[in-house]
């Protein structure tokens, strides 16, 4: 049991943002003390996300991110619950979903996309629901959402190295990066350590070489950013192709899905593979094999997903010279 204090009713320093901007909205706490405030912004339509710490009459938060929807369209729900889960993301309720017309419900904040471009951050929409009015938890994570923006983080080539770049677009308490490898896009292991800036809200420019394995087909390539209090998140997985593969790249929509999957792929060649679906225990749950011809291809996934229950699965397209990964949310 715990006793609210009153820090300052008057207190309360806003950057990037107005008392205009909080018509609705929830607090929720990490581990570290420090407060998460979700809030409609009144005037401008959008919801978005202030980070502070709570400090008397001189507690300030400060705008971070602007929320987006899974077509990175602004969100514009109107959002009534926050709380964290145990590995530090979020889970927000609404009134509305922003994108799909008038759908409660429950939406989902994977604390992994918070370094997009522009200060946003992605909510999913994973459950519907009407009628709720808060959200709770008992849960203070001390990894939570980082206070640094990535920006571009790609991989290219060059003879047997991959030239591995990225940039931040500012820093908080940075301490370091960590360059991790993988030959499947699940398992990682880190392949080099780069000191960060630290704080700084200036654009920085990263650069590490990695020497190739000696394989063929994908290796795919991540960032774990980590702040001085240990706090840490990740990049999007960026997939390298060292020689000889089949596939160039797919796309799965629409994600979140309800009944059919399209996935569009390109080429190189044609070719036979295997598309695989395993849910989040890592347990096999859809298994076809297909034909691709050079080029533009689709595939319609429909009575082998209408079984799905709801929820997170990982769907894998395999060929004879390496594995493609992407996770996607059954509604």
């Amino acid at each position: 049991p715990v006793t609210p204090v009153l820090e300052d009713a008057n207190g309360v320093t806003l950057v990037g943002g107005t008392a205009a901007t909080f018509v609705n909205g929830d607090l929720c706490l990490d581990g570290n003390g420090n407060m998460y405030a979700l809030a409609n912004n009144g005037s401008g339509g959008t919801t978005q996300i202030f980070i502070g710490q709570p400090n008397g009459n001189a507690t300030t938060l400060v705008k971070k991110w602007d929320l987006v929807g899974q077509s990175n369209l602004p969100f514009t729900g109107t959002v009534n619950g926050v709380c964290f889960d145990l590995l530090g993301s979020m889970y927000i309720s609404t009134d509305g979903n922003p994108e799909a017309g008038p759908n409660n419900g429950l939406y989902y904040i994977n604390q992994s996309t918070v370094n997009g471009a522009a200060g946003t951050v992605q909510a999913s929409f994973v459950h519907g629901y009407s009628g709720f009015t808060d959200l709770g938890t008992n849960v203070f994570p001390t990894t939570t959402l980082l206070p640094v923006k990535l920006g571009n983080f790609s991989v290219i080539k060059q003879g047997t190295n991959a030239i591995i770049n990225w940039t931040t677009l500012t820093e908080t308490n940075a301490n370091h990066f960590e360059i991790e490898r993988s030959t499947d896009g699940i398992n990682f292991i880190t392949i080099g350590i780069q000191t960060a800036t630290g704080t700084t809200s200036d654009s920085k420019n990263y650069e590490h070489t990695d020497q190739l394995p000696l394989s063929t087909g994908i290796v795919y390539y991540r960032l774990k950013t980590v702040d001085i209090d240990t706090r840490n998140s990740y990049s999007k997985i960026v997939p390298l192709r060292i020689n000889g593969d089949v596939l160039n790249n797919f796309t799965v929509f629409p994600n979140p899905f309800t009944s059919d999957l399209k996935i569009q792929l390109q080429s190189d060649k044609e070719a036979d593979i295997t598309i695989r679906i395993n849910n989040a225990a890592g347990q096999q749950e859809v298994y076809r094999t297909a034909f691709v011809q050079k080029g533009e291809n689709i595939i319609v996934l429909s009575s082998e997903v209408g079984k799905l229950q709801p929820g997170l699965y990982i769907i894998e397209i395999i060929s004879k010279n390496g594995k493609m990964v992407q996770k996607i949310i059954k509604r």
